[in-house]
C-alpha cells in the first residue's frame, strides 16, 4: 500500500509507471492519508528501484517545482514548510534541552 494525501500524486505515479496502473487507489476520507494505492509489493519496489537509477538532482524541492508547476504551488510550499520545521530541529540540536523550572 502507498498512501497519499493527494489522488493527483497517485494518479501520476500511475501514468509514469505502467506497472502501477492495475493498482487500486481507494479513498479513505476519515484517515490521516486519505488516498491509498493498493498494489503487489514487487511493483513498487520496481518503480523505487527506476526511481533510484535516473535520480540526479540535488534538491527535490526544486525538482518538485520544475515538475509540478503552478498546479503544485500548494504542494511545493508545503515541502517548504516541512524542510523549515526539520531545519529547526537540527538547529535545537546543537542547543542544550531546557529541563522542568528548578
Amino acid at each position: 500500500m502507498v498512501r497519499a494525501r493527494c489522488v493527483a500524486h497517485l494518479r501520476n505515479l500511475q501514468t509514469r509507471f505502467p506497472a502501477l496502473a492495475a493498482g487500486e487507489i481507494i479513498e479513505l476520507p476519515n484517515r490521516d492519508y486519505r488516498y491509498r494505492l493498493i498494489l503487489p509489493k514487487a511493483s513498487w519496489v520496481e518503480m523505487v528501484r527506476q526511481v533510484a537509477e535516473e535520480q540526479e538532482w540535488s534538491s527535490f524541492k526544486n525538482q518538485a517545482a520544475k515538475h509540478q508547476g503552478a498546479a503544485g504551488t500548494k504542494y511545493v510550499r508545503a515541502l517548504h514548510d516541512v524542510w523549515e520545521v526539520m531545519y529547526r530541529l537540527q538547529q535545537d540540536e546543537d542547543r542544550p534541552e531546557k529541563g522542568p523550572p528548578k
